[in-house]
């Protein structure tokens, strides 16, 4: 019978031990970097973005009522629902209003329904309704900085 004996030598036995180690403590490292993306970095991200498609849901809904309003007959309610939608657009903002020009137009925008009430001759009618257009068009363009996708 012939026994091969090995000599093992320390410089051997080390680099066996760093063939182990090294993968395991890289397997190690990227198991606590996942973890920690998840638990930190994955919620805030997932937040942002659940934000801002619930802001794009609110404003579409609310630019798709503005656009009704011009053919609507009867005004009674729409003052209050307009001021709903933009009640629910400043909350979306962590100071719970929004910031000066969206402010500024939706408060225009509510205050021109409020008039258009007491309007009833057919030449301020229509002068009103080229004014709310136009307001109704700056308030989109203010809108899709906080909601557009696509520059």
């Amino acid at each position: 019978m012939n026994y091969a004996v090995q000599v093992v030598t320390s410089s051997d036995c080390n680099s066996i031990n760093l063939g182990i180690w090294i993968p395991a403590i890289i397997s190690i490292l990227t198991l606590i970097i996942n973890i920690t993306f998840y638990i930190f970095i994955a919620p805030k991200i997932t937040s942002r973005y659940q934000r801002k498609d619930k802001m794009f849901e609110i404003c579409s809904e609310f630019m798709s009522y503005l656009s009704n309003v011009v053919s609507l007959t009867s005004f009674s309610g729409v003052p209050t629902k307009i001021r709903n939608y933009c009640l629910q657009i400043h909350l979306m903002f962590l100071s719970g209003t929004a910031p000066d020009p969206l402010a500024t137009q939706m408060e225009n925008i509510f205050k021109m329904v409020q008039q258009r009430k007491d309007i009833s001759e057919a030449t301020e009618i229509s002068e009103w309704e080229t004014t709310y257009r136009d307001a109704v068009r700056s308030l989109r363009e203010e809108l899709s900085k906080y909601t557009g996708f696509f520059k």
